[in-house]
């Protein structure tokens, strides 16, 4: 059931949220040594190359990517520089997507120039949660039929 807040900036506004917690589990400490520091620092590692699919992508891009005018922008902002140029040149050598750096406030975000939109979509449109499509920017609606497991009334109305 949705708990129900107020906003602390405008008391008129309410917002319905979930929460929800998860657990670890030791299986994937290999992949948390991939992405971490011993000191709990994020790092991309050197073989991201080998490690970055169509599938992870899609996933990346579900939780990190916005889209962003004809483009689309890949937060990285927990990274430094020099990872995420080495995503880039992932990007760029694996997938031949054209992608640049810009430097924010928060840090390095990769943009995915409008030229590459297509080559994306055909790279992740398929292992993407309907819900997600949108992030691809396109003018053209996928239709992707659910298993009966994933079909459910909203939360709330």
């Amino acid at each position: 059931m949705p708990l129900t807040k107020r906003s602390t900036d405008c008391p008129a506004t309410i917002f319905q949220s979930l929460n929800f917690a998860t657990i670890a589990l030791p299986c994937f400490n290999l992949y948390h040594s991939y992405f971490y520091t011993a000191e709990g620092v994020k790092k991309v590692p050197l073989n991201i190359w080998d490690l970055l699919t169509p599938v992870g992508l899609a996933f990346w891009l579900s939780d990190d990517g916005t889209k962003k005018g004809p483009g689309l922008t890949l937060c990285t902002y927990g990274f430094s520089t020099e990872d995420v140029q080495l995503l880039v040149e992932t990007l760029q050598g694996k997938f031949g997507l054209i992608c640049t750096i810009n430097q924010t406030k928060q840090g390095p975000r990769i943009y995915v120039t409008k030229d590459s939109m297509p080559k994306l979509r055909e790279l992740v449109r398929e292992h993407m949660h309907p819900s997600m499509v949108y992030k691809l920017g396109s003018n053209r609606h996928y239709s992707v039929k659910l298993p009966p497991i994933l079909r459910h009334p909203p939360l709330y109305s």
